[in-house]
């Protein structure tokens, strides 16, 4: 039975199915855009793969279907259909969606961003999970192999398998509580940061060589110098800040989404020329492999709504 089906062309499906609507040899050959040689043919195959002689001729040119091709006639439409369903593209529906969307990003974007993006998706897409994953060193690989979705990181040079959708632009600030001493100042300066004690926030997930030479640029202006707090929490940092005055330098965009004007403001920096080319665009990637998923696209769509909506202070 395997070898069978292994050995038949699917097109002769269409073929018989087309012959047992019209039962004539030219109207079929016209429907398929064939020869009336080459449907003959086709009958000809058709009969040697069920052995069975499935149409008789008859004078005038009638086809009759034997009673194994009647058996056949009412399956075929469903199997036609089944296979032209497996080759249409799909109409997608969020609503029906049952999967897990699987992003990787850096931490500060997680707090800035998520929360719009999984409120949105979640009112459009009900049923479906989502999985948050630290970025590591393995991002793209993980793209590739199907375990992760989507990776939201820093634009730079990648493989050309792995395809970039620009979201934003992101300069440095400097974070601190709300009433600092340091938000008295007309402009900060550099010499202004480092009179104050402050917070070594490691990413360790953001590895961009550029960004670590204005690391080494600014400890040598002295910004290394009074570092009470060296940690990679985001949570723990902000906790600390909110409390005392230590400084630490952050990128802008998590002040544009989240809700921390309470407690914490960001201060221009990207005057300071050593701060300032800690400029870095910010993107979405994802593997080839899935360009055409309308899954995907559609989660696009609804990346890109969310980076540029600001989260609601209701």
């Amino acid at each position: 039975m395997e070898r069978k089906l292994l050995l038949l062309d699917l097109n002769l499906l269409k073929g018989l199915h087309i012959l047992l609507e019209e039962r004539n040899l030219r109207q079929a050959a016209k429907r398929l855009f064939v020869t009336p040689s080459a449907m003959s043919k086709m009958l000809h195959r058709l009969r040697d793969a069920f052995d069975d002689a499935l149409l008789v001729h008859t004078e005038g040119g009638l086809l009759v279907p034997t009673p194994r091709a009647e058996e056949l006639a009412d399956q075929l439409i469903t199997t036609i259909q089944h296979l032209e369903n497996l080759v249409m593209p799909t109409i997608f529906d969020p609503k029906k969606v049952r999967r897990k969307l699987r992003i990787a990003y850096p931490e500060t974007f997680g707090v800035a961003v998520m929360p719009n993006l999984l409120a949105a998706l979640h009112v459009l897409a009900p049923k479906l999970q989502f999985e948050s994953q630290h970025l590591g060193d393995a991002y793209l690989e993980r793209l590739a192999k199907g375990s992760l979705d989507f990776v939201i990181y820093i634009e730079q040079k990648y493989p050309d398998e792995y395809i970039k959708h620009s979201l934003f632009c992101s300069v440095p600030t400097l974070w601190c509580r709300k009433g600092h001493p340091i938000t008295k100042c007309p402009e900060v300066t550099l010499k202004d940061i480092c009179s104050f004690p402050k917070i070594a926030f490691d990413a360790p997930s953001v590895k961009l060589d550029h960004l670590n030479e204005v690391i080494r640029e600014i400890e040598q202006a002295g910004f290394s110098h009074d570092v009470i707090l060296h940690t990679s929490h985001l949570l723990i940092s902000l906790g600390v800040m909110s409390k005392t005055n230590l400084v630490m330098l952050g990128p802008d965009y998590i002040f544009r989404y989240q809700m921390l004007s309470d407690t914490i403001v960001g201060l221009p920096v990207d005057h300071i020329p050593q701060l300032a080319r800690g400029k870095i665009n910010l993107c979405l990637i994802q593997h080839e492999r899935t360009l055409n998923s309308p899954f995907h696209q559609w989660v696009i769509s609804e990346i890109v709504k969310a980076v540029k909506q600001p989260l609601s202070h209701e």
